[in-house]
């Protein structure tokens, strides 16, 4: 069975800046043979945004070629209920684990 891993947005923006860090774990999920690099449709939809919000034609090409890959090995997916209630679990658990009780996303 094979590994399902989702990047944050943040991290094909990094990526796309020229950010070592997440270039190499971008590739290294991408042709790790026992992983599949899924992108939901919600992650293309902000990606794709983003350079025609700018007007920056040169950075939809490289936004472009992140998204061709999965799009052309059937990986793009749509978020249901119970991927959206996990990922806000694992949000949520993250978030308690990295900032306790000052956790930006609790009311006081």
């Amino acid at each position: 069975m094979l590994n399902k891993v989702i990047c944050d947005t943040n991290i094909y923006i990094y990526a796309s800046w020229g950010f070592n860090p997440a270039m190499e774990l971008i590739n290294e999920l991408r042709f790790d043979p026992e992983v599949e690099l899924l992108l939901p449709t919600v992650i293309q939809t902000e990606l794709q945004s983003i350079p025609r919000a700018h007007k920056d034609l040169a950075y939809q090409e490289v936004i472009n070629e992140f998204i061709r890959y999965p799009k052309e090995e059937g990986l793009i997916i749509d978020i249901s209920d119970k991927i959206a209630k996990t990922a806000a679990d694992l949000r949520v658990t993250w978030s308690e684990e990295v900032w306790g009780r000052s956790s930006p996303f609790r009311t006081q």
